[in-house]
């Protein structure tokens, strides 16, 4: 006797549940992955064979460091200072793990709210010690303008530092030093950097210190998007 195969609905009614348990699956999995940004020292390779100074960030996985966190990241880095700005794509526990380092800041998830007072005070102390201004920081402004600030900051210090080749912790200056008090040859290359950005270098005053420098080549910036990869700030 011919066997009786079972018809195209019931097929469908057998598959659907098995789908919509991978659909969520996917989904939760999805949902763990959380994008947030952090601030964090820079890991230095010593090239034995090139000579070179190879660098990534401190912590996460990259070629020199495979035992850190395999977390998906972009970064830009303060030049050749070495601290770099970093948005991390990972889950919770992942999280977790760079907030406890004593030397990483971690921005909030949410970056569209207002910093607390002593939320300020914190950041302030921890940029003002790793070479970074934060005199202009304000309970007025969002997480994510102060992190656009800051990230302008590193993006027109990479451009300074590719004209220069050199590190400014070697200039014998601090934040508070005036561009008058610069050498020359370090002007023409902070001008330069002005210049090349498409900055008004008209703006620069001889008494104003670094820190305002930094501040205003931020501010040049506007409000174009800066872009990390897999995330736009």
């Amino acid at each position: 006797m011919r066997k009786q195969q079972p018809n195209l609905n019931n097929r469908i009614a057998l598959l659907l549940p098995l789908a919509v348990v991978l659909f969520l699956s996917v989904i939760v999995e999805a949902e763990a992955q959380v994008i947030r940004y952090y601030i964090l020292p820079v890991d230095i390779y010593n090239n034995p064979d090139s000579g070179g100074r190879e660098r990534g960030p401190m912590y996460l996985k990259w070629r020199r460091n495979p035992d850190g966190l395999a977390v998906q990241w972009s970064a830009k880095d303060y030049g050749s200072i070495d601290m770099m700005v970093v948005a991390v794509n990972a889950e919770e526990a992942d999280h977790t793990y760079l907030a406890a380092q004593s030397d990483v800041y971690a921005f909030p998830e949410n970056l569209d709210v207002n910093p607390s007072p002593a939320e300020l005070s914190a950041l302030e102390d921890y940029l003002e010690i790793a070479f970074i201004p934060a005199q202009w920081l304000s309970p007025s402004e969002t997480w994510r303008e102060a992190l656009r600030t800051i990230t302008g900051m590193f993006l027109f210090m990479q451009r300074l530092t590719g004209i220069t080749g050199e590190n400014p912790l070697t200039w014998g200056i601090t934040l508070n030093t005036q561009f008058r008090n610069i050498d020359q040859q370090y002007q023409d290359a902070i001008t330069e950097a002005f210049v090349t950005l498409g900055y008004d270098e008209t703006a620069l005053r001889d008494n104003w210190t670094l820190r305002i420098i930094l501040k205003n080549a931020a501010d040049q910036w506007g409000e174009r998007p800066i872009y990390f990869g897999f995330v736009t700030l």
